[in-house]
């Protein structure tokens, strides 16, 4: 009975984090049905896509530790921020599903910003490097990651017209 939710734990060292690999296809599949309406799971069948689950706490990424992967968020929420040199944190977003993480790094971004999770964090995960050219030969997901960038420079001046023209408060609100 349990083996329909049997998960195994794959240990993958990568930086500062330890990745569990989901090992339920069944899972899979019903985050992909789940998803379904958005239109940028038309590559499901096309790529090796994996389930991935980062605890509690965990950094996915940061300035030090890039993403090799791109990475659809479909449980859970994360906090994007970058450090100064002089320890003083901005934060930039909060993450909740369907977010996505790793369009950046696929797009050749190399300011790679903190993304840590609030929570255990459920994700799809498929590989960068391995299917980087089918990656960019596919329309619906090429549309779907201008789509991102775009919401992220939208989020980007506002939190710069945020950040320059308001209280420490209402800044907090606005994140709250």
């Amino acid at each position: 009975i349990f083996l329909c939710y049997l998960i195994l734990k794959v240990v993958i060292i990568k930086g500062v984090n330890l990745v569990e690999i989901i090992k339920n296809e069944n899972l899979l599949k019903s985050y992909v049905k789940w998803y379904s309406n958005d239109s940028f799971f038309s590559f499901y069948d096309k790529y090796e896509v994996k389930l991935v689950r980062f605890s509690k706490g965990e950094i996915i990424c940061s300035k030090n530790n890039k993403l090799n992967e791109i990475l659809f968020i479909v449980e859970g929420c994360l906090k994007i921020y970058y450090i100064s040199a002089e320890g003083k944190v901005l934060y930039l977003d909060f993450k909740n599903p369907i977010a996505l993480l790793g369009e950046m790094e696929f797009a050749g971004e190399s300011d790679t910003p903190y993304a840590q999770c609030l929570d255990e964090v459920t994700a799809i995960s498929i590989s960068i490097d391995k299917h980087r050219d089918l990656l960019n030969e596919d329309l619906l997901f090429c549309r779907y990651i201008i789509k991102s960038l775009a919401q992220k420079i939208s989020l980007s001046s506002k939190n710069t017209f945020l950040n320059s023209l308001h209280s420490k408060e209402i800044r907090l609100a606005f994140y709250l």
